[in-house]
């Protein structure tokens, strides 16, 4: 009789082959990730599912039970449903395949629409399975069996003080592109832009007299956004200094260097950004479970012009909004809005 070792990390162990099979405990340190998916793989196991079934099943929920322990640091038990859209967000948005030769080829592939429909139902049937009622009250949220394409916000919204210590900290630093870094931010913490529009602007889309902006979405349709005084001070005094190119087509944030002009990558202010917030966290300035990240502007420009009076269908409008609702699902304005025992109460 052979010892068969589903993985190195799992603390259960198969002995025999067949309907004789045999479980050999061994006596090993479990961290959270091998404690959850050796409960899950001792309900399948009592199930009578076989040793291969449950050999996938478990390298698959080691994708999901580590995010929860190194992203969420949290057990699958208490997870909100808050916290399993960010799952699902990482899984579609961030994850590259595991093939290497994808990663190459493709750095922007992400996981298919079956692998993730795998890890859909498999992360269900773990809750299922472990008689866990996290997983029923997400779907319930979510309204849909399928987990929707649709992009959930799972950074937290960036406050007024948070964003004048990254651009301090920004304006403190040896960079290079401190400037134009430190011009991107405050046009898009004032505007309330998208990341994609803000790059795109050429100098024929700017007013630098009267600080107006014509900025276009993937639809390319137009609207006008306006910016700070002191953010229009700064373009007038530093913009022409950090740029090559002011012809009306050449973009206001450029690269550096060359015979032409080229617009700068959203990838380049992203990790700007990021770089930025964790020396902040590093230095102790920022709190360490503050997840802001380049994509929090919008949604913390959002609740900032909020609670400054401004009502939801003005930042509809600031956004770029079709429909209200869009406006509506950013969470942090949903918490300001008061509810109807309020509304009653001061009526």
């Amino acid at each position: 009789m052979s010892k068969k070792v589903l993985k190195n990390t799992f603390k259960i162990e198969f002995l025999g082959n067949g309907s004789n099979d045999k479980i050999y405990a061994e006596k090993i340190p479990m961290n959270p990730i091998n404690k959850w998916n050796d409960i899950y793989r001792s309900e399948r196991l009592g199930s009578g599912i076989n040793h291969s079934t449950i050999q996938n099943e478990s390298s698959i929920l080691a994708v999901f039970l580590s995010f929860c322990d190194e992203e969420l640091h949290k057990e699958p038990n208490t997870l909100t449903s808050a916290d399993l859209k960010k799952f699902f967000y990482y899984l579609r948005y961030v994850r590259k395949p595991n093939n290497s030769k994808i990663k190459n080829k493709l750095q922007n592939e992400r996981i298919s629409e079956k692998a993730f429909k795998i890890y859909y139902t498999l992360v269900k049937k773990f809750y299922a399975t472990l008689n866990l009622e996290n997983f029923k009250q997400f779907e319930k949220e979510c309204q849909t069996p399928i987990f929707r394409k649709t992009r959930p916000n799972p950074h937290d919204a960036i406050t007024s003080e948070e964003f004048n210590k990254i651009i301090n900290e920004i304006e403190n630093s040896d960079s290079s592109t401190k400037i134009r870094n430190i011009l991107a931010f405050r046009l898009l913490w004032d505007t309330g832009a998208r990341i994609s529009e803000i790059i795109k602007l050429r100098y024929k889309d700017c007013d630098f007299e009267k600080g107006r902006f014509n900025i276009s979405n993937t639809n390319r349709e137009i609207r006008t956004v306006v910016c700070s005084k002191e953010t229009l001070k700064l373009f007038n005094q530093h913009l022409s200094k950090i740029n090559d190119f002011s012809n009306p087509d050449d973009p206001i944030f450029q690269v550096s260097g060359g015979e032409k002009s080229r617009q700068i990558s959203s990838n380049y202010l992203i990790k700007a950004m990021t770089k930025t917030v964790q020396k902040l966290k590093e230095k102790g300035i920022i709190e360490n479970n503050r997840d802001l990240v380049l994509y929090s502007l919008r949604p913390g420009r959002a609740v900032e012009v909020f609670d400054g009076g401004l009502s939801i269908a003005h930042i509809q409008q600031l956004l770029g909004h079709h429909d209200i609702r869009t406006t509506m699902k950013y969470n942090p304005v949903i918490e300001r809005c008061p509810d109807l025992d309020n509304l009653q109460n001061n009526l």
